[in-house]
């Protein structure tokens, strides 16, 4: 009977009237200090939403659902035009209009390099390594324990930037703000340790794994990409036992390779459930500058039971994004004349496996690799060179709510 009343009240509070619902989002946002209760607003319900975009012109909000046209395709985070660390403002690109950006306001203590992005929210490392995911669209923050010892940079006259790029990346099993009961994965230190959080937890759990690339959640566990091409998965209910996934071109890379050539690996798993390995290869010119040449891609299926890894001849109409945030493949004949189908956009992600970055070596390899051809594609972003010491571009996701 509560549950049935409950319904009742929440479907009478969705159809007020359309003046009244002006009214109150009005009042809302008057009294809301960041905006951020404009997208509360907007997420209570569909109708809610559609008053929220109609009025959305009125409001000087930091980003708004109404200007992001493609929602669930990821935007691309860069540095404003005028991005400097003494401000706090950043920029979302949409692939289908690059040169029209939207300048979304941050914060200063987040003016640094993310440390991930996962389901619309950023990651940040603080000086003690606790972590803290910021909600970009709703302003929501969620604060996280530090995951061990904080690193000493004793020979370093500012260590804070270092900080930034110990917590290499962070995954998301779900968003926070629709399923309190998820986990985070994370991977830190420079020997790219790997440790995860459920919510519930209070303290992090680390694995047995090491020099990682790359993370993903695969039917219900975590699997792992090494930078020796192994892939591995942890069961977060018995941890202390990691597994390998078999793995028969294992060994090939980077060694099949010239060595002026680097590898970085992905783990992707597509909207079908299936999961792929993503081989990025690029150049190097011995001073920490890589430059993209190639990619490749393999899948994983099960034959009787047990894995095996091929190497598909497409992306099955997908288009994969990767770099620092959390690997995300979106189906490309969704977003026609947007991206291309069997496509993998990427952004420049060297520098955070240095550990020690160069702020002089600014980002490069931010582009797209089209399987069709097997040749790169028009890079959609070229890095101003006077903000080459800028934090990195990152894919993030934009608010679900945004595509009811």
């Amino acid at each position: 009977m509560e549950a049935e009343a409950a319904a009742t009240a929440s479907s009478e509070w969705a159809w007020l009237p359309e003046h009244l619902l002006d009214s109150i989002l009005d009042i809302v946002v008057s009294q809301s200090e960041d905006g951020a209760d404009y997208f509360r607003f907007s997420a209570v319900c569909k109708r809610w939403l559609s008053v929220a975009n109609h009025n959305a012109h009125k409001y000087p909000l930091p980003i708004s659902v109404a200007r992001i046209p493609h929602p669930s395709l990821p935007l691309l985070l860069i540095p404003s035009s005028d991005n400097d660390y003494s401000t706090h403002n950043r920029c979302l690109l949409d692939l289908a209009d690059p040169q029209n950006r939207t300048v979304i306001e941050l914060g200063s203590q987040y003016n640094k390099r993310c440390g991930g992005s996962s389901h619309g929210w950023l990651a940040f490392a603080k000086a003690d390594i606790s972590i803290t995911l910021l909600n970009p669209f709703s302003g929501a923050t969620i604060e996280l324990p530090p995951i061990g010892e904080a690193p000493v940079f004793e020979d370093w006259e500012d260590p804070f930037p270092y900080c930034a790029y110990y917590v290499q990346k962070i995954i998301l099993s779900a968003d926070p703000s629709e399923n309190p009961q998820y986990v985070v994965t994370v991977i830190y230190t420079d020997i790219m340790k790997v440790a995860f959080k459920r919510s519930t937890d209070q303290v992090w759990t680390h694995t047995k794994l090491w020099t990682i690339n790359d993370i993903a959640y695969h039917r219900g566990r975590i699997y792992a990409v090494s930078n020796e091409n192994g892939v591995y998965y942890v069961d977060v209910h018995n941890p202390r036992h990691s597994k390998m996934v078999n793995d028969p071109i294992r060994g090939k890379w980077p060694n099949s390779r010239k060595d002026k050539e680097y590898c970085r690996y992905y783990l992707v798993e597509c909207t079908k459930g299936c999961l792929y390995k993503v081989i990025k290869y690029a150049d190097t010119d011995g001073n920490s500058v890589f430059t993209a040449k190639g990619v490749d891609v393999y899948k994983l299926k099960y034959e009787d039971g047990k894995p095996k890894w091929y190497r598909p001849r497409n992306l099955a109409g997908h288009a994969f994004f990767i770099g620092d945030n959390h690997s995300r493949a979106v189906v490309a004949s969704d977003y026609p004349g947007v991206c291309r189908s069997n496509s993998i956009y990427f952004t420049d992600d060297q520098n955070c496996y240095c550990f020690f970055p160069n702020p002089d070596r600014g980002q490069f390899s931010v582009g797209v690799f089209h399987l069709k051809g097997r040749k790169m594609g028009t890079p959609y972003y070229v890095l101003d060179p006077s903000q080459k010491h800028m934090p990195p571009a990152i894919w993030i996701d934009p608010p679900k709510h945004c595509n009811n």
